[in-house]
């Protein structure tokens, strides 16, 4: 049993007893929808639904005694007393009324069950085996309503062939539905077919750029840290000077760093003074497609390259590393070639 409060324009606040079954979970779009549709003509647009704790009902400043309610231990048939007598007074428009009966409401399967356990209505107390009809509460035909959470496994109502089946998405946009809160604000409005004028209904879209970066790392990455895809990497390669105290492996890191911007590439050097160890695993932590690694064979004219998608390596010339790399890039940035699957 969930226990909840919807609260209207008008300033209704009607309490909720939704009968859901142990094992399926509430849709709040659907009990929205339910709830819209039964009250919404009557008492304006519904300003939300949220489950009735001490809490909300200060914040409302409801006259309820939350103490009356065998909370945790409710069953399909507690009675609408628990919420008190109803007041004698009416209250004005726009001022906060509780009702003082429940809107029942049961999901299909849990209408469907022949017997099932449930609170008693008396705290730490429950009933096993109990049917509708035992506790003479069968729900009428406009009770029921579909309000669970749709699973995997389910079939598709209008292709029994169809099972449902659960994947994981990342979120990397937002739409919101603003109404007509900031148009009735700042006096945008539209004229109707009848010569009215009214507030424009508003939405907003838009793409999260920072989620789109937790995107891309969540989906290429590896056990050593972010693998970028070139096209948005921060940097496209790295030069790594294995030995920073070695003058012809300085000289030579910095040369290529040097041809590396001026072909195009944003590059990175790392000139630290740290072992070669910690600067591989940092560039790999980093997620830089490609390492120039600068080493032994500097005195030789020879650098190594390293992709960091596989970790594939290869020993060449430093005279050939522009024509080795830069066409690559260029293909990368392109798309999303060399990311960590």
């Amino acid at each position: 049993m969930l226990l909840l409060l919807a609260r209207f324009e008008d300033g209704l606040r009607q309490p909720l007893l939704v009968s859901l079954r142990g094992d399926q979970e509430l849709n709040e779009v659907k009990l929205a929808n339910a709830v819209s549709a039964r009250l919404g003509a009557a008492h304006g647009a519904l300003l939300g639904i949220d489950p009735l704790t001490a809490e909300l009902v200060r914040s409302e400043g409801l006259a309820l005694d939350l103490a009356a309610l065998p909370l945790g231990f409710m069953g399909p048939d507690l009675a609408d007393a628990v919420l008190g007598a109803a007041s004698a007074s009416t209250a004005q428009d726009g001022q906060r009324r509780l009702q003082r009966s429940f809107l029942r409401l049961v999901d299909p399967t849990a209408a469907g069950l022949e017997a099932f356990v449930c609170g008693a209505n008396t705290l730490d107390q429950h009933r096993v085996g109990v049917s509708w009809s035992g506790l003479n509460v069968v729900p009428a035909a406009d009770q029921v309503v579909d309000l669970r959470a749709a699973q995997p496994g389910d079939r598709c109502l209008h292709d029994p062939t169809q099972v449902l089946e659960a994947s994981r998405g990342i979120e990397v946009g937002h739409i919101f539905q603003l109404g007509r809160k900031y148009s009735a604000a700042l006096d945008a409005t539209f004229t109707t077919e009848a010569g009215v004028d009214e507030p424009l209904w508003m939405g907003c879209y838009g793409i999260g750029v920072s989620r789109l970066a937790q995107a891309a790392v969540e989906q290429h990455h590896d056990r050593d840290g972010i693998c970028w895809p070139t096209a948005i990497a921060p940097f496209e390669a790295i030069v790594v000077i294995a030995n920073a105290a070695d003058e012809a492996q300085r000289t030579l890191a910095e040369q290529l760093y040097t041809d590396l911007q001026a072909a195009g590439i944003d590059a990175l050097l790392d000139d630290r003074s740290e072992r070669a160890g910690v600067k591989f695993k940092d560039a790999d932590l980093l997620g830089i497609p490609w390492r120039v690694v600068v080493g032994r064979g500097a005195a030789s004219g020879l650098v190594e390259l390293v992709q960091r998608a596989g970790g594939a390596k290869q020993e060449l010339e430093a005279s050939a590393l522009l024509s080795t790399l830069v066409p690559t890039i260029e293909r990368e940035r392109a798309g999303l070639a060399g990311a960590c699957p």
